[in-house]
């Protein structure tokens, strides 16, 4: 993973707060797991470590050339009188850049209990261009090009929010329905049980505009993923 490129609420949002409340939550039914403080989804990894700041200067740039086509947390940009601020009204997306549609568990330490990412076109195009423009050059094997990396995004790219990192499998079923229940309680959310499908939300207010998931404000963040996740630190981060 070493560094990674992360896209998270803004820190002060309803949203980052229930999110980090409910990962502390189940973090403490798994003897292993690690405290995650920082709810984010990764839009990729394996970054030049040199590149921090124009990693993030381009993040900031490819978010604001889409940033108009969904309704911000309060929905204050659908309201503005100002023609510059780049919103088509005519055509916000009914999705958030960040959808959440399931929950599921793997085998797989780092993503143990995460919530799945409905995929969408405006995410695909900021993870491409990253990839494009700031892998590693031992990552690229000499192919980082537009057509490689758009491969990869179709067909390797996963989004989700971890929850918990841990060791513990298999999962139980009364582990399971625990983890279910806290975060139907926590989210106010309700979950399939047999398929760990988000089926909907009580609150409008909880998620945005009755949806799992977020638009902006959020941040950017190059996070160095080397060692203990304790360990981990924030090169940089940037605000949209």
């Amino acid at each position: 993973m070493a560094v990674a490129l992360w896209y998270t609420p803004r820190r002060n949002s309803k949203l980052y707060q229930q999110l980090k409340t409910v990962m502390l939550s189940l973090q403490t039914l798994f003897p292993d797991a690690p405290k995650l403080l920082i709810p984010h989804i990764t839009i990729t990894s394996n970054l030049d470590e040199s590149k921090v700041n124009d990693i993030l200067n381009t993040s900031y740039i490819a978010f604001n050339s889409i940033k108009g086509k969904f309704r911000s947390e309060d929905g204050t940009n659908m309201n503005t009188t100002d023609d510059n601020a780049g919103i088509d009204r005519d055509n916000i997306e009914s999705i958030n850049f960040i959808e959440f549609d399931k929950i599921s568990v793997g085998s797989k330490y780092f993503q143990k209990i995460r919530m799945d990412c409905i995929k969408n076109k405006y995410l695909f195009s900021i993870v491409q261009i990253i990839r494009e423009m700031y892998l590693e050059k031992e990552q690229t094997n000499g192919e980082n090009n537009m057509e490689t990396n758009s491969d990869w995004v179709i067909e390797n790219y996963q989004p989700h929010l971890s929850l918990v990192y841990s060791d513990m499998y298999p999962v139980s079923k009364a582990l399971l329905l625990n983890i279910y229940q806290r975060l139907q309680d926590a989210l106010d959310i309700e979950i399939n049980i047999n398929t760990g499908e988000i089926l909907h939300s009580g609150s409008d207010n909880d998620f945005i505009f009755g949806s799992y998931g977020w638009n902006y404000p959020g941040s950017f963040m190059v996070v160095k993923c080397v060692g203990p996740v304790d360990g981990w630190k924030i090169l940089g981060s940037i605000d949209v």
